[in-house]
């Protein structure tokens, strides 16, 4: 090798560690701009799937190593909780609460990347102005997953997602991966309980404080001192306590806990409409609430307040009001509870006594003064769109803008395709596309636009790609706006193969159908366009 030769060799190497310094220092300054990890470990779990490192690829296992590969690097429990309270002692609840809720984000464990995809907006009515949310953070069950569970062999540990044995465990197909979760011990009632934040936060620093104890929930007058115990520790957070009955109680029945966290919701500044007097108790502010539900407040000292609590519910357990529909007690089975809420306001506690009956009919089985089934479907359905009507009519403008509104105003994620271009995407002999995964990510999207149903061509392997993307869709329950210019009574009476005949009425069972008219507005626009060119073209493009 000649000089040039190693010269110019020299060079290419040099170059190459240019660019290998340059793409280091454009890795560190990511890392040093990431607040929360998920972007990243999101990459490590999908180069794993990709190269065989995982046992399953669905988003439950993807879940599991993320879990795992932060539990890594988490400092230990014990290191988290003198932390805690040596902030607490030097600097006071604020800057404690901030530091743990702060990591639970940072170690993955509050998954603020799913979170931003909730929808939350307000409704103003004669109450005031209601906080509404569409929780979009929970990952769904593949199918596949949901099939692998009847091989799970069962176990009873940890007892339930709130057992302080969730702490650090490694989770299964049926159970969540807590290795990144750090819990800190309190002591309430000469009790040992444990504070933590909610995985799926609904609210800023939604907490949830549990008992050592996997016991039912059940509200005395116990639960009430705990409450105040705990707003005395942390007088910056409201704590409250689902209901401990069926129907109007908490989703985990089975553990007793409360929640909490830094937010006010709309009830909390509700006026009183009427104010109360409780014999004995004249010095506890007490009225009832401007509220839709039946709502006591009563603001005071603690152990006061503790007093009157207990003294409300055990009034509450036993009345009856037939005229109204309320009965405590059918059959030796109790209907009749609260829902406690308590917080420190301006230099006073405060406890509101949520009244609840959860009593049942054959009209209303899902509780008669719960909301009733009509009010449900929002919560069990995500239905989807039909537009049809002739050529030019709008309905691709329709369900784009609908797109629009939903990415710009909600930061939903959606896609949207023309079915005749997915066929053709699928069918191109490329090695560039990834036939699978690029029909798993129409199947997986939020919400999907589906343009020209109908077009695409009557080939067996079409017909086969239009049924695989609307049957996942339809059993995963993803809200879908399809378009066609076919008739509803078309799609409704398909007389084509049995291939449509499976499309068509999983359409008709996921969809609302909307008929849009108008006239083309294709042909409208290109007359528009003759009017004004008139004269050019009678001219031989001169204008006069």
């Amino acid at each position: 090798m000649n000089q040039e030769e190693k010269k110019e060799l020299m060079g290419k190497y040099a170059k190459k560690l240019e660019n290998a310094i340059k793409r280091e220092v454009a890795v560190i300054k990511e890392i040093e701009n990431v607040d929360y990890p998920s972007k990243i470990l999101d990459n490590i779990v999908d180069w794993a799937a990709k190269n065989g490192k995982m046992k399953e690829t669905t988003a439950t296992f993807k879940d599991l190593l993320n879990s795992r590969i932060m539990g890594q690097i988490v400092p230990r429990t014990s290191y988290v909780r003198r932390e805690f309270w040596k902030e607490y002692e030097n600097n006071g609840i604020d800057k404690s609460t901030e530091y743990f809720y702060g990591l639970s984000k940072k170690s993955n464990y509050i998954r603020t990347d799913r979170i931003a995809k909730n929808i939350h907006w307000n409704y103003k009515n004669n109450y005031g102005s209601l906080e509404i949310t569409i929780n979009l953070s929970k990952p769904e069950k593949d199918p596949k997953e949901i099939a692998m569970q009847k091989n799970i062999v069962s176990t009873n540990y940890p007892k339930c997602l709130l057992c302080k044995e969730n702490e650090g465990y490694m989770g299964r197909i049926n159970h969540p991966g807590r290795q990144n979760h750090r819990t800190v011990k309190l002591n309430l009632t000469d009790e040992d309980w444990y504070f933590q934040y909610s995985p799926y936060i609904y609210y800023n620093e939604h907490c949830i404080v549990f008992s050592g104890e996997h016991r039912p929930m059940k509200i005395d007058r116990a639960g009430f001192e705990r409450l105040f115990q705990f707003v005395e520790k942390f007088p910056h957070y409201f704590i409250g306590s689902n209901a401990d009955l069926p129907i109007v109680g908490g989703s985990i029945l089975s553990h007793d806990h409360f929640q909490g966290g830094r937010h006010i919701f709309p009830m909390e500044i509700a006026g009183i409409r009427e104010k109360i007097e409780f014999k004995g108790y004249e010095d506890v502010e007490s009225g009832i609430v401007n509220w839709p539900m039946s709502v006591i407040r009563i603001r005071g000292e603690k152990d006061r307040l503790v007093e009157l609590s207990d003294k409300i519910l055990n009034k509450w357990i036993d009345y009856n009001a037939e005229k109204l529909d309320i009965y405590s007690h059918t059959k030796g089975e109790r209907h009749n509870t609260v829902t406690p809420i308590a917080r420190f306001k301006n230099g006073k506690y405060e406890m509101d006594l949520v009244l609840r009956n959860n009593l049942t009919n054959n009209v209303h089985p899902l509780g008669i003064f719960h909301p009733h089934e009509e009010h449900h479907n929002i919560k069990k359905e995500n239905i989807g769109l039909l537009f049809y009507g002739s050529v030019g009519s709008g309905k691709t403008y329709l369900a784009c803008s609908i797109a629009n509104a939903l990415i710009e105003q909600y930061q939903v994620g959606v896609k949207i395709r023309n079915f005749a271009q997915i066929i053709n995407e699928l069918q191109r002999s490329s090695f560039d596309l990834d036939k699978n995964a690029y029909i798993e990510s129409l199947v997986n999207t939020l919400v999907l636009v589906l343009d020209d149903l109908g077009i695409e061509r009557d080939t067996s392997y079409a017909k086969e790609q239009v049924y695989n993307i609307v049957n996942n869709r339809y059993l995963k329950q993803k809200p879908t706006i399809f378009t066609t210019n076919l008739s509803y009574d078309t799609i409704q009476n398909c007389k084509d193969s049995v291939e449509y005949q499976r499309i068509y009425s999983r359409i008709i069972e996921m969809c609302i159908p909307v008929m849009v008219v108008g006239e083309d507005f294709r042909k409208v626009i290109q007359k528009d366009k003759l009017n004004r060119n008139k004269d050019r073209l009678l001219n031989g493009g001169e204008i006069s």
